[in-house]
Protein backbone atom coordinates (compact mmCIF):
# COMPACT_ATOMS: atom_id res chain seq x y z
CA UNK A 1 0.00 0.00 0.00
CA UNK A 2 1.39 3.39 -0.85
CA UNK A 3 4.68 4.35 -2.42
CA UNK A 4 8.01 4.58 -0.56
CA UNK A 5 9.47 8.07 -0.37
CA UNK A 6 12.96 8.90 -1.64
CA UNK A 7 14.39 8.55 1.88
CA UNK A 8 13.50 4.84 1.90
CA UNK A 9 10.63 4.75 4.40
CA UNK A 10 7.86 2.23 3.97
CA UNK A 11 4.51 1.17 5.38
CA UNK A 12 3.14 -2.35 5.14
CA UNK A 13 -0.34 -3.43 6.21
CA UNK A 14 -1.88 -6.87 6.14
CA UNK A 15 -4.85 -8.76 7.56
CA UNK A 16 -4.25 -11.52 10.10
CA UNK A 17 -7.04 -13.97 10.80
CA UNK A 18 -7.39 -17.27 12.57
CA UNK A 19 -10.04 -19.88 13.15
CA UNK A 20 -10.60 -19.01 16.80
CA UNK A 21 -9.47 -15.39 16.98
CA UNK A 22 -11.05 -12.22 15.60
CA UNK A 23 -9.19 -10.74 12.60
CA UNK A 24 -6.73 -7.89 13.13
CA UNK A 25 -4.86 -5.62 10.75
CA UNK A 26 -1.13 -5.39 11.32
CA UNK A 27 0.64 -2.19 10.28
CA UNK A 28 4.43 -1.90 10.15
CA UNK A 29 6.17 1.38 9.40
CA UNK A 30 9.89 1.94 8.98
CA UNK A 31 12.05 4.94 8.18
CA UNK A 32 15.86 5.13 8.30
CA UNK A 33 15.81 8.31 10.38
CA UNK A 34 13.10 7.15 12.85
CA UNK A 35 13.46 3.39 13.13
CA UNK A 36 10.50 1.03 12.95
CA UNK A 37 7.22 0.50 14.71
CA UNK A 38 4.23 -1.76 14.43
CA UNK A 39 0.65 -2.06 15.64
CA UNK A 40 -2.09 -4.64 15.52
CA UNK A 41 -5.50 -3.03 15.17
CA UNK A 42 -8.94 -4.53 15.72
CA UNK A 43 -11.33 -3.90 12.84
CA UNK A 44 -13.18 -1.23 14.87
CA UNK A 45 -9.85 0.58 15.32
CA UNK A 46 -9.13 0.30 11.59
CA UNK A 47 -12.48 1.97 10.87
CA UNK A 48 -11.54 4.86 13.19
CA UNK A 49 -8.13 5.16 11.51
CA UNK A 50 -9.70 5.22 8.05
CA UNK A 51 -12.15 7.90 9.15
CA UNK A 52 -9.33 10.00 10.62
CA UNK A 53 -7.17 9.63 7.50
CA UNK A 54 -10.13 10.48 5.27
CA UNK A 55 -10.61 13.70 7.24
CA UNK A 56 -6.92 14.55 7.00
CA UNK A 57 -6.96 13.97 3.24
CA UNK A 58 -10.00 16.21 2.87
CA UNK A 59 -8.30 18.93 4.94
CA UNK A 60 -5.12 18.66 2.87
CA UNK A 61 -7.10 18.83 -0.36
CA UNK A 62 -8.98 21.91 0.87
CA UNK A 63 -5.68 23.58 1.80
CA UNK A 64 -4.71 23.60 -1.89
CA UNK A 65 -1.33 23.16 -3.44
CA UNK A 66 1.94 23.95 -1.79
CA UNK A 67 5.17 22.32 -0.62
CA UNK A 68 4.74 18.57 -0.37
CA UNK A 69 1.60 18.49 -2.51
CA UNK A 70 1.30 15.12 -4.23
CA UNK A 71 -1.49 15.97 -6.66
CA UNK A 72 0.68 15.16 -9.68
CA UNK A 73 2.23 11.97 -8.32
CA UNK A 74 -0.12 9.41 -9.87
CA UNK A 75 -1.01 6.55 -7.53
CA UNK A 76 0.84 7.79 -4.45
CA UNK A 77 -1.13 7.08 -1.30
CA UNK A 78 -3.84 5.01 -2.99
CA UNK A 79 -4.33 1.49 -1.75
CA UNK A 80 -2.70 -0.84 -4.24
CA UNK A 81 -0.75 2.00 -5.88
CA UNK A 82 2.74 1.39 -7.13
Amino acid sequence: MGTPRVAGGSVVAYLIGGDRLPPVVAVHAAAPWLGAGCAELRLSEVRKLVDALTGLLADADTAGTGPGDDSDSGDRGKVGGS
